[in-house]
């Protein structure tokens, strides 16, 4: 990134974004590469699509459709140039979908092992400190 630094970035599952939070102290660029398995915007029939980049500048919450410029693209990334002015301070780049680290699945698996681990401990009296 020219002309700032990037404070933060989160990808939305629920909005199909990738959100990246930002400080500007200039005019500049944000090139990032945005990997297929993460985040990606294709059509139906599986071509790419341009993704929806929007700007918020400063502490307002209107939001600013920006243009871009495609870099690279192959099959494992996409790679996107974004220009920034002064006082930008988050960019939501949307797509079509999204994979986040750790998904739904992940979750309910956690909460089912958690809540069969604290049902037979207290089926079966288990406890911690050994009995004298």
């Amino acid at each position: 990134m020219k002309g700032g630094v990037i404070s933060s970035m989160e990808l939305i599952q629920e909005d199909l974004m990738l959100r990246i939070n930002l400080s500007t102290n200039s005019d500049g660029t944000l090139d990032i590469n945005l990997p297929r398995d993460s985040i990606d915007s294709l059509s139906a029939s599986g071509q790419d699509i341009d993704f929806i980049v929007l700007m918020y500048e400063g502490n307002s919450e209107e939001l600013i459709q920006k243009d871009y410029k495609v870099i690279d693209s192959n099959g494992e990334f996409r790679a996107i140039n974004i220009p920034i002015k002064n006082g930008d301070t988050r960019i939501d780049v949307i797509g079509t979908h999204v994979v986040p680290e750790f998904g739904t699945i992940a979750m309910i698996v956690l909460a089912v092992a958690i809540v069969s681990i604290i049902a037979v401990s207290a089926k079966s009296r288990l406890s911690i400190m050994p009995r004298i």
